[in-house]
């Protein structure tokens, strides 16, 4: 028996099955703890790197404005803002390579097989490009950890502090926005006064009293209007027992077996038994209301929209001005509605939030079904 045979009998000896499964997460890590290194590291890092790019250049990567990064340390990876949720995540993947959802497998920060301690893993069979694992990063790329809030509280401050007032000029669609007198910016997500939407404040010669302005920063594509399940309490509780209990309701629940809580549910089509991930409510009453949109603030809040970097700012010394460059301003209802913009109500899976649903009210876009989305009458559940 010559020295291959040797290795592959001992490590046939060790696998589940009796003998080596390259898609097997346990069966390489016995070869690893053997001899000390990866058998499919290079092979298996090529196929993701080229797989994440092609993620990226797809029609639905540039539909939500993914980006590969180009660090070697970190080329399987990709950064998407959009989605958030695993199991949506899976779908959007799916999609892309024609392939079933169910067949990726979602592998949690430090979870087995998944380098990041940061960043959920997809494991699949891309087809295209073989076996490929891909982190997704959901968060803002490139800011080294900055909020986008803390970008814009910082840029105010480095021409505020100690200095005369300053105007902060915000430029973009439906703007400009002029403040004036403004001495100071502070974070604003401390304010627990009911219903309110700020994110900054700009302070006045008067001090923290003194607010001058009230700005709400949004992603250009990354954002919801905000998260209403403590406020349709009984919408919520109708749709759960109607989806549980009533035959003739479209959306059936079904136990997510993989959530740290036992009353979490992943949403089907009771028809035809598909996962569903979102699911738009059609008529919802008070969709357009202003208070889920700009909330209770004084002075009312401004919307702004930007994935914000150092080129979106510029001082004019001869006029104590700083030019804040916006993808989009909002300041009322009627330039939000009928736009990209316009708010939907819609139900999303979260496996941390009560029966693992996130009922939100997000921007139209974001609103768009997919095959995985359905759409049902409020009046159906109410």
């Amino acid at each position: 028996m010559d020295l291959l045979d040797r290795v592959l009998l001992e490590w046939s000896a060790r696998c589940e099955k009796g003998y080596p499964d390259f898609k097997n997460e346990q069966d390489l890590a016995i070869f690893e703890s053997m001899f000390g290194f990866k058998l499919l590291e290079n092979r298996f890092s090529s196929n993701s790197i080229k797989a994440a790019q092609y993620i990226a250049d797809s029609p639905e990567g540039k539909a939500n404005d993914v980006r590969a990064f180009k660090s070697r340390d970190y080329a399987n990876r990709i950064n998407l803002l959009t989605i958030k949720d695993p199991e949506e995540v899976k779908v959007f993947l799916g999609k892309i390579f024609d392939i079933d959802s169910n067949t990726i497998t979602a592998i949690p920060p430090r979870g087995q097989g998944n380098p990041s301690n940061t960043y959920y893993a997809y494991a699949f069979d891309s087809k295209k490009f073989g076996e490929v694992l891909i982190n997704v990063s959901t968060g803002k790329k490139g800011l080294g950890g900055k909020d986008n809030e803390l970008i814009v509280i910082n840029a105010v401050k480095s021409y505020t502090e100690g200095k005369e007032p300053i105007n902060v000029l915000i430029k973009g669609p439906n703007g400009p926005v002029k403040f004036t007198e403004v001495t100071d910016a502070i974070d604003a997500s401390q304010d627990t006064g009911k219903g309110t939407k700020a994110d900054i404040k700009l302070i006045g010669k008067g001090g923290e009293t003194d607010i001058v302005g009230n700005i709400s920063i949004k992603e250009d594509k990354g954002f919801r209007w905000a998260s209403i399940g403590g406020l349709v309490k009984q919408f919520r509780q109708n749709f759960v027992d109607k989806a549980l209990n009533d035959k003739s309701f479209p959306i059936g629940l079904i136990p997510n077996l993989d959530a740290p809580k036992k009353d979490r549910y992943l949403m089907q089509d009771k028809k035809t038994g598909d996962r569903v991930t979102k699911v738009v409510i059609e008529n919802f009453p008070d969709i357009e209301d202003p208070k889920f949109i700009f909330g209770t603030d004084n002075p009312k809040t401004v919307i702004v929209g930007q994935n914000f970097r150092d080129e979106h700012f510029s001082f004019d010394n001869s006029t104590s001005t700083l030019t804040i460059e916006a993808a989009h301003i909002f300041t009322s209802m009627d330039q939000i509605k009928g736009s990209d913009f316009e708010p939907k109500f819609t139900i999303e899976q979260h496996r941390d939030n009560p029966y693992g649903l996130d009922f939100r009210i997000v921007p139209a876009f974001k609103a768009r079904l997919s095959s995985a989305g359905r759409s049902v009458d409020y009046n159906l559940v109410m």
